[in-house]
């Protein structure tokens, strides 16, 4: 052998040692293997990532990761748990059968049922880390749609690398999404994910919880349960758990889901098999298998809880019997009082704008003014059409005609509704293509929809007969509409509107829950229902009502998708609802300690400046910001109108007062007194029902503070006064809040002042640090996430109506204070007061701003 030889195989066999040598200091391996040509009809792959040791998997993820798109999934959004116990590496071969569970998401597969493929693998190691062969596939145990087309059989490759699990940290929280395990409900409906939080101190479960998993990825519903009785046992491999969790059904049916579990551990990820049993208060077992996906964290999670009631029972409260009628916006006991309300000044205009909406005229004809469309988006993609014409028929002519009846008792009125109800049966659609009764423009059209027909139901029902009652009673009762458009495929059902088809997050949840809740209070009770249905369906609908001012709706109205789109989820149905399920269910949303349904309608009076009669708020945050005060149509009309039915008495009288104040005078020159510019007829109905006519309009000041925080999104506040056009409002956006659609945060205090637009000072994102302001909230501080400082006083201590305070960075006058730079602002004023520094605060006037534990603190001299 020549010399050269000699050494190259010298180095060959250098190498080779040092290999091994790697191998055994590193016997754990990490796998990526792709399975070529599977999803999306055999041209994307499948990845398996893959924990080793000697051959023997330890634990194997599967996933539908898109090798063209970063972050993107080609089938569903889960992990799934790959089965290779029995397909060892051996002989430098990776040759035998392997089943792989897959794992649901809300979307995928359609039945939202987990099932197994099972593979057949033949590859060879390709040196010590790489691997090449071919796979078949042999079996996809699901009928599902959403599996037809899935690759036969293709390559397979793979490397390695060495990899060591750490240890799980001490203590420990697992989460696992159990996805498919929801039972109960329609089956097409997706949201059956329930999410377990499982918490280990020294090896023991100390921590248990259990929620939801919304379609926008954000957990809900969380509560806590009792650790006693349960087990976990986890290492850095393995996790197995025997959990009983007693909550509800989707029909809201007493139960408890047992679930055993199975896992398996890579780097942060956990996939496993669950068996479960659903034991349901007087019905048979329901138990199947699936598979789940989750990861660990360190630490026990805390979850803070809020007991407080979303509503309290209404006292002395009588449940409507059957047949009686009203009962959604007011109750037959309430008609003398409403009768007086008519003869009033105000209920006489409200009452003459009703009738002008109705015919074009005086109300005394059935409409003869109906939109030609014959469906919805009859402009094409997104473009509706709308017909403007004095009289022309809506979907809430039935609810206008209805009050009539229900004020004069004369029965002409009843049987213009029930020609309401005949054309919507028809298929006549609304003045604005995308509502109608037959074929809506999907289920945000289709749930105010029905709601507001439900209403007219309400209102007329004294003067139908029985058969009309019926008849319109079981239209409602039985609603079941598909789409008119393929821009909306989803069908609208009592069953998809009391749940939502999206999550509360999005605009379309309010208007879908409150057509429905109105929908379902309207019909039960009826001789002729399934009561058992709508009784679970009012179940369901009640826990949405309660979603979409917990999870769409922050505690001071802001909405995740951001204003325009907000006032879609509150005013088109949802606040009428809530007037329902108190008169209706003795349910009252608004008279508790919670303020999220109150600021539903209050934060426009605290937002809205008015300049020569027209409402103006800035700045318009998150989508459809067209929609804020567009008073003519659904989707901004009746802010006070409509309101008024969701405040206390004494708010009722500052939305009143703002009214009066600042919009009265030039909507009575409009001829669309009391709030009621809306084309639709509802408007006329919430505005005579809700308008607190016997009761002097206030100030808002002297009954609302002069700032207000949504804590949820991080959403402030302030107004110094409700005087002119000169007043200040203040506002800012601390945290991004999303629903389909988002609404940034803000990176400057925004000021609404003396008529101009501001931005002043600087802002960072995030949770903010620190929030006080004094009873009347005159006086306010707050810290943001970086710890820079905001304070806001409107006491004219300083000797203006406005002042401003900041340790950011900011235009104004600057000193010195506690080795920081604080800027005072007073955009009131052309001839600001002087700053001075004196006793550890800086002084102005009579107020003093001090910076104590990192906060700005305000005291007024004297006080």
């Amino acid at each position: 052998m020549n010399k050269k030889r000699l050494v190259c195989c010298l180095v060959v066999c250098s190498q080779v040692l040092l290999a091994a040598a790697a191998i055994a200091a590193e016997p754990e391996r990490r796998w990526e293997i792709r399975l070529e040509n599977f999803f999306r009809g055999g041209t994307k792959p499948v990845y398996l990532y893959g924990r080793e040791k000697d051959g023997q998997w330890i634990g194997v993820v599967g996933s539908s990761r898109d090798p063209d798109r970063q972050g993107g999934k080609t089938y569903n959004r889960s992990w799934y748990c790959a089965d290779l116990s029995e397909l060892p590496i051996k002989d430098g071969k990776l040759k035998g059968r392997f089943t792989m569970h897959m794992t649901p998401d809300l979307w995928v597969p359609r039945d939202h049922k987990s099932y197994t493929i099972v593979y057949e693998v033949d590859a060879s190691l390709k040196g010590a880390d790489k691997l090449a062969g071919t796979y078949k596939t042999i079996a996809v145990n699901s009928k599902d749609e959403t599996t037809v087309g899935f690759g036969k059989g293709g390559p397979v490759s793979g490397f390695a690398r060495p990899h060591t699990q750490p240890p799980l940290p001490e203590p420990v929280t697992f989460e696992c999404k159990m996805q498919g395990s929801l039972v109960g409900g329609d089956p097409k409906y997706g949201g059956r994910c329930m999410v377990l939080w499982l918490g280990l101190k020294d090896g023991k479960l100390v921590f248990t919880n259990h929620g939801l998993y919304s379609k926008k990825f954000h957990t809900y519903a969380m509560k806590g349960f009792a650790s006693e009785g349960n087990t976990v046992s986890a290492d850095r491999d393995r996790f197995t758990a025997h959990v009983t969790v007693p909550t509800k059904t989707l029909d809201m049916e007493p139960c408890q889901y047992i679930f055993d579990m199975d896992g398996r551990l890579m780097e942060e990820v956990m996939i496993g098999t669950y068996k479960l049993t659903v034991k349901i208060d007087g019905k048979p077992d329901v138990q199947f298998e699936g598979s789940y996906d989750g990861s660990w964290s360190k630490g026990i999670r805390h979850v803070e809880t809020d007991d407080r009631p979303w509503y309290a029972p209404v006292a002395g409260f009588k449940p409507p019997a059957t047949g009686e009628h009203p009962r959604l916006l007011f109750r037959k006991s309430d008609l003398p009082t409403l009768r007086k309300k008519a003869k009033t000044p105000e209920g006489q205009a409200i009452l003459k704008r009703l009738r002008y909406l109705l015919d074009g005229k005086d109300g005394e004809t059935m409409t003869n003014v109906f939109s030609p469309a014959t469906h919805a988006y009859m402009g094409g993609g997104y473009k509706s059409m709308s017909v403007d014409k004095p009289g022309v028929y809506t979907i809430s002519h039935a609810a206008g005609y209805g009050l009539l009846y229900q004020l004069t008792g004369d029965k002409k009125y009843a049987r213009f509704g029930k020609q309401c109800f005949e054309k919507a049966l028809a298929g006549i659609r609304d003045r604005d293509d995308r509502y109608s009764f037959r074929g809506p423009g999907g289920p945000l059209r289709g749930g105010p929809t029905i709601g507001w027909y439900a209403v007219g139901y309400d209102l007329c029902y004294d003067g139908w007969d029985a058969a009309t009652r019926e008849k319109f009673g079981r239209a409602i009762a039985k609603y079941g509409e598909a789409s008119s458009t393929k821009k909306e495929k989803k069908p609208s059902t009592l069953e998809s509107l009391a749940r939502g088809t999206m999550p509360p997050g999005s605009n379309h949840f309010g208007m879908q829950v409150g057509g429905a809740s109105l929908a379902l209070l309207a019909v039960s009770g009826e001789k002729w229902v399934d009561q058992k249905r709508i009784d679970t369906l009012l179940a369901v609908a009640e826990q949405s009502t309660i979603r979409n001012i917990s999870e769409g709706f922050g505690d001071g109205g802001f909405f995740a998708e951001g204003d325009g789109a907000g006032s879609m989820a509150s005013h088109i149905a949802y606040l009428s609802a809530l007037q329902a399920w108190k008169n209706a269910a003795g349910k009252d949303f608004v008279n508790v300690e919670r303020p999220n349904a109150r600021m539903l309608a209050l934060k426009w009076i605290y937002q809205t400046i008015v300049r020569d009669g027209k409402p103006n708020v800035w700045p318009i945050r998150g989508a459809y910001g067209h929609n804020v005060w567009s008073r003519q149509g659904l989707s901004g009309g009746g802010y006070i109108a409509i309101g008024l039915g969701g405040v206390t008495d004494p708010q009722k009288a500052a939305m009143k007062g703002f009214y009066e104040r600042f919009m009265l005078q030039a909507d009575t020159e409009a001829g669309t007194p009391y709030d009621t510019a809306s084309r639709y007829p509802h408007v006329c109905v919430s505005a005579l029902v809700n308008w607190p006519t016997g009761n002097r309009g206030r100030n808002p000041a002297d009954v609302m503070p002069l700032c207000y925080r949504d804590s949820s999104c991080g959403f402030y506040v302030w107004r110094n006064r409700w005087q002119d056009e000169n007043d200040t409002v203040i506002s800012v956006l601390t945290n991004q809040t999303k629903g389909y659609m988002r609404a940034r945060p803000d990176r400057t205090l925004c000021l609404h002042t003396m008529g101009q637009r501001v931005r002043w000072g600087t802002v960072a994102s995030g949770p903010t640090k620190y929030w006080w302001f004094s009873p009347r909230g005159r006086s306010s501080s707050l810290t943001l996430s970086d710890g820079t400082c905001f304070a806001v006083d409107f006491t004219g201590a300083a000797g203006t109506d406005v002042m401003l305070a900041t340790t950011g960075k900011a235009e104004g006058q600057g000193v010195k204070l506690s080795g920081k730079t604080l800027t005072f602002y007073f955009p009131t004023v052309d001839s600001p007061p002087k700053v001075k520094v004196a006793g550890g605060a800086a002084v102005v006037g009579k107020q003093r701003v001090a910076l104590e534990d990192g906060n700005l603190v305000l005291k007024v001299t004297g006080k």
